[in-house]
């Protein structure tokens, strides 16, 4: 047999090893999402008798949840839904939650949009700070009938 270099286990010391005090960063839990980014009150929208705006954005361990007031003063009820795949977030289509509102004249409504931590972070968004922009498009109803599609964009700010 041949006798050749074995490789040594176990065998030195490093003084700069690598220590694993620090709490761990992982992909698969976003709910260690960096929560730095505001977003400063926006009126969307604010014509024939409807008004929209952007009141809040929150962030749960699964989700970025964006909090839309919708206001309804057009003298009809509405039913104010999303348009159907319209949603992205820094360019890319993203899954997101969302419910569809009825109001009745005069009546208003907070709707939450919910964005899946899960979906972002396949968009390398790991963070609410990396969210720059959020596109999305609503559907306003009368009696079945769409009267009106806005799309938003929403910009976002990083907090001090």
């Amino acid at each position: 047999g041949s006798e050749g270099d074995q490789a040594s286990t176990g065998s030195g010391t490093s003084e700069n090893a690598p220590t694993d005090d620090g709490p761990e960063q992982s992909d698969e839990f976003p709910g260690l999402f960096n929560t730095n980014a505001t977003l400063p009150e926006t009126v969307l929208m604010d014509e024939s008798g409807v008004k929209i705006t952007a009141t809040d954005l929150t962030h749960t361990a699964y989700s970025v949840d964006l909090q839309l007031t919708i206001e309804n003063n057009s003298g009809k009820a509405l039913t104010i839904g999303n348009a159907h795949g319209s949603l992205s977030v820094n360019g890319f289509m993203t899954d997101y939650l969302h419910y569809s509102q009825k109001l009745g004249y005069g009546q208003s409504a907070v709707i939450e949009i919910k964005l899946w931590a899960s979906s972002l972070a396949d968009n390398q968004i790991s963070s609410v700070s990396d969210i720059q922009e959020m596109r999305f498009g609503l559907e306003i109803k009368a009696s079945n009938t769409t009267i009106d599609e806005p799309t938003f964009a929403l910009m976002l700010e990083e907090a001090n």
